[in-house]
This record gives C-alpha cells, structure tokens and sequence, in this order.
C-alpha cells in the first residue's frame, strides 16, 4: 500500500507525532481502518479512508492528540450553496443543522422520528 493514499479522510493521523501506541487500534471498532508502518526508527499508525467508519474513537482514545479531524463544513456550504445532491446523516441532539436546513434552498428535507434507545446487554 502507498503511504500517499493513507489519511486523505476526514480523520487522519499527524504522522510526524505518532509514537506508535497503537491505542487508536485497541480501541477501533473497524479493524481494518489502521494501517501500521515502519518509519524511520519506529512505526507509525495511518487511516486508511476507505476502511474507517468515522466514529471518531481514534481521536478521543489517542493520548498523544496525534488523531486529527479535517473540517470540511466550508465544502459541505459551498456545495449546499451550488445545488449538490447532499445527504445528511445526524444524530439526534442539542445542535442540529436541521432547522438551518428548513431554510435552504434544497428539493428534500426528510426529519427522521424514529428513536430507538440502546439497552446494555
């Protein structure tokens, strides 16, 4: 695999800071996600786009603060803007984008009010 096609997705890793824990895999439920490879004098922890699920446990578990997030609200409004075709997927919550979204000018808004609750096992 080419390190060049490693985080290209709106997770990635700092690769520079990585120590190579391997906390951010312990703790991914999408095993396929990291990519392990050796570097210099250690090994550093990338994210294969394509494999991971952007659940966002990489970033709170990784004590180094190596696992970044890339913004990309300025492209989701430049293409809200020029009539794309967008899909929005939230979770239901205190800030929602919903009612911003009643007032764009877009063809469908669907509000999902379906809930169902988790219950430990």
């Amino acid at each position: 695999m080419n390190i060049k096609e490693l985080d290209k997705g709106l997770i990635y890793t700092d690769s520079k800071s990585c120590v190579g824990c391997n906390n951010c895999i312990r703790e991914c439920p999408e095993l396929t996600a990291n990519v392990t490879l050796m570097e210099g004098d250690g090994f550093k922890t990338h994210i294969d786009a394509e494999a991971c699920i952007l659940c966002g446990t990489c970033i709170d578990t990784c004590t180094h603060e190596v696992r970044c997030f890339r913004d990309d609200c300025n492209d989701f409004f430049n293409d809200l803007s020029q009539g794309k075709d967008i899909m929005v997927l939230q979770v239901e919550g205190e800030h929602t984008l919903y009612h911003y979204l009643q007032n764009a000018p877009i063809s469908q808004l669907h509000a999902a009010q379906t809930y169902f609750p988790l219950t430990p096992p």
